[in-house]
C-alpha cells in the first residue's frame, strides 16, 4: 500500500508511468501480488487505487487473458500508455492484448478514456512502420466509427478545444488529437502501399463524410497520399474516369465544393491544395471550379502558377479540354490586386522562382509576370524573391536582368531595405556581360547604402571592373568608381578601402 501524503504522488496517471519504469523489477517479485494507492481527502475519507497485480501482468506477458473483468479493464486502460512509451516489444504486446479486448467489443464500449483510445489508434502507426498492414486495418476497422469528437452539435467540452469552431471561425488548428484525426494519418501510411490503396480510400471516404470539420481536415491527410499515389487507383487514366479514380475525384471535388461554399474554411483549403499540387490533369471547367474555391488561402499560388503557365504543355495524350488563356488572366488578376491578395502574391513570387530555379529554359514564360509585379506597388518579399531570380538567371541573360535590377534599385530607394542580397555576385556578373550598366548599377547602389542599407563587401563592388572584358572599357569605369570613391570620402574622411 502507497499512502498518498505528498500531494504530487497523487497524481494517478503519473504513478501509473513511474511504475512502468521499474516494470521488469516488479514482474520478478513473487512476493507482490498487488500494488494499491491511499488518497486521504481532507474530509478524512479515504480511496483506493489498484496500480499493479501479478496475475493481469501473467496473463498479459502469457498473451492470454482467461477472462476479462472490470479490473483487466482497469489496469489495461491504465498501463497502455506508459508501456507504449517503453520499448517497441511492449507495443507488439499491447496489440495481441488489445486484440482480446476488443474480441466482440467496440473500443469505446469498455474504454471510456478517449484519449487512451488515441493511444491505442496510434499503435496502428507503429503496425504500419513494421510492415504489420493486416494488423493495421484492423485497428482502423474497429476505431474507424469511434465517437471522439463528437458531433459538432453535442459539444460540451472548453470551447479551447473545439477545434471544429475553429475551422469555421477561420483558424487552423496546429494539433493532432481525438480518436479520429489520430485515424486518419494511420489510414495515410495505408495509402503507401498500392495493394491497400482502394482500402486506404474507402477508410477516407468515411472520415471525409464526418460532420465534425476537424475530422474532415484531417481526413485531407490520406487524401493527399492517395493523390501522390492516384495511378495505384482502378480507372486512373481512362477517359471518362471511372471506377475508384472516380470516387477520388468525387470526394476531391466535394471537399472544393465545401470550401467554396464556405470561404471561412481556409484550414481546409489550405491542406487542399496539396491534393491538387499532385492532381493536375484537370479540365479547363475542372480548375476553374478548383482556383476559384482555393484562392482564399496563400498556399494556392503554386496552383495558379502551374494551371496558367505550365498545364498546357501536359497531358497531351489524353483527350482533356483544357485552356489555359482563362489562368493566365486570372493569374495577371491575382498579381494586380491591391485589396487583400498580398500574402498570395509573395507566394506566387516564390513559385515563378521555384519554377526557373527547377528549369531555367522557363525564363521568358514567367517573364511576363515578372515584369507585372514590378509594375505594382512595392512588396518587399516579392522584390526579394525576384532579386533570387535575377541572381540566378543574370549571366545568361544579362539584359534582361540588369534590366529588372535596375528597376528594383529605383523602386527601392524609397524603402531601403535592411540588406539587399547578392549584391556582389549580381554586380560582377554586369561587369561581366553588360558593363555599359555597371557604374549606373553601383551608383545606385552606394546611393542605398548612403540610407543606410547593408549592400554587401563594397570592396567586391568597387573591383567589379575588374571583371569587364573589354580593356578601354575597364579602365573607363575603374576611372568613374575612382571618382565615385573620391567623392564619398569628401563627405566621409573615415572612409576608407584597404586595395590589395
Amino acid at each position: 500500500m502507497l499512502i498518498a501524503d505528498y500531494f504530487l504522488s497523487r497524481d494517478i496517471p503519473d504513478l501509473f508511468k513511474a511504475l512502468s519504469y521499474s516494470y521488469n523489477s516488479l514482474s520478478q517479485c513473487k512476493n507482490i501480488d498487488e500494488i494499491w494507492l491511499q488518497i486521504k481527502t481532507p474530509g478524512d475519507e479515504f480511496h483506493h487505487h489498484l496500480l499493479y497485480s501479478s496475475d493481469f501482468f501473467t496473463s498479459f506477458e502469457r498473451g492470454a487473458f482467461e477472462r476479462i473483468t472490470e479490473k483487466e479493464i482497469y489496469l489495461f486502460e491504465n498501463w497502455f500508455r506508459p508501456l507504449s512509451n517503453l520499448r517497441d516489444e511492449y507495443k507488439w504486446k499491447l496489440f495481441i492484448a488489445l486484440k482480446q479486448f476488443l474480441n466482440d467489443k467496440m473500443p469505446w464500449e469498455i474504454f471510456k478514456d478517449s484519449s487512451v483510445r488515441e493511444e491505442m489508434v496510434r499503435l496502428g502507426d507503429w503496425l504500419a512502420e513494421n510492415d504489420k498492414f493486416e494488423d493495421t486495418k484492423w485497428i482502423i476497422d474497429k476505431f474507424i466509427n469511434d465517437p471522439d469528437p463528437e458531433e459538432p452539435e453535442n459539444f460540451s467540452g472548453d470551447p479551447q478545444f473545439n477545434y471544429h469552431q475553429q475551422i469555421i471561425n477561420g483558424e487552423e488548428p496546429v494539433v493532432i488529437t481525438t480518436v479520429s484525426g489520430n485515424l486518419a494519418w494511420v489510414i495515410k501510411k495505408l495509402a503507401t502501399r498500392k495493394e491497400y490503396i482502394s482500402e486506404a480510400l474507402n477508410y477516407t471516404k468515411i472520415l471525409l463524410s464526418h460532420k465534425n470539420l476537424y475530422v474532415k481536415l484531417q481526413a485531407i491527410a490520406p487524401l493527399i497520399e492517395i493523390s501522390s499515389k492516384k495511378q495505384w487507383l482502378d480507372g486512373w487514366g481512362k477517359t471518362p474516369r471511372q471506377g475508384q479514380y472516380k470516387e477520388f475525384h468525387d470526394l476531391t471535388f466535394d471537399i472544393v465544393k465545401l470550401v467554396k461554399k464556405n470561404p471561412k474554411y481556409k484550414a481546409i483549403a489550405k491542406w487542399l491544395c496539396n491534393v491538387f499540387a499532385y492532381y493536375k490533369d484537370l479540365s479547363t471547367e475542372e480548375v476553374e471550379q478548383v482556383l476559384n474555391a482555393l484562392k482564399i488561402t496563400e498556399e494556392s499560388a503554386g496552383l495558379f502558377v502551374y494551371f496558367a503557365i505550365f498545364r498546357q504543355k501536359h497531358y497531351k495524350d489524353q483527350p482533356i479540354n483544357y485552356n489555359n488563356q482563362k489562368f493566365e488572366k486570372m493569374l495577371k488578376e491575382m498579381i494586380s490586386d491591391k485589396n487583400g491578395y498580398l500574402k498570395l502574391q509573395e507566394n506566387i513570387a516564390f513559385y515563378l522562382w521555384k519554377a526557373y530555379e527547377e528549369n531555367p529554359n522557363v525564363i521568358y514564360e514567367i517573364k511576363p509576370y515578372i515584369e507585372l509585379m514590378l509594375e505594382q506597388p512595392y512588396l518587399k518579399q516579392v522584390y526579394e524573391y525576384i532579386i533570387e531570380i535575377v541572381k540566378d538567371c543574370i549571366e545568361s541573360e544579362p539584359n534582361l536582368c540588369t534590366q529588372w535590377y535596375k528597376h528594383i534599385l529605383s523602386v527601392i530607394s524609397e524603402y531601403p531595405p535592411r540588406i539587399l542580397p547578392h549584391t556582389e555576385r549580381i554586380v560582377e556578373a554586369i561587369a561581366k556581360f553588360n558593363p555599359n550598366k555597371l557604374t549606373n548599377i553601383v551608383e545606385k547602389l552606394l546611393h542605398l547604402w548612403g540610407k543606410g542599407a547593408f549592400i554587401g563587401d563594397l570592396k567586391r563592388l568597387f573591383e567589379s571592373y575588374k571583371f569587364v572584358p573589354s580593356e578601354n572599357k575597364r579602365w573607363e569605369i575603374k576611372e568613374k568608381f575612382q571618382e565615385l570613391y573620391n567623392s564619398i570620402r569628401n563627405t566621409n574622411s573615415k572612409f576608407k578601402i584597404e586595395s590589395d
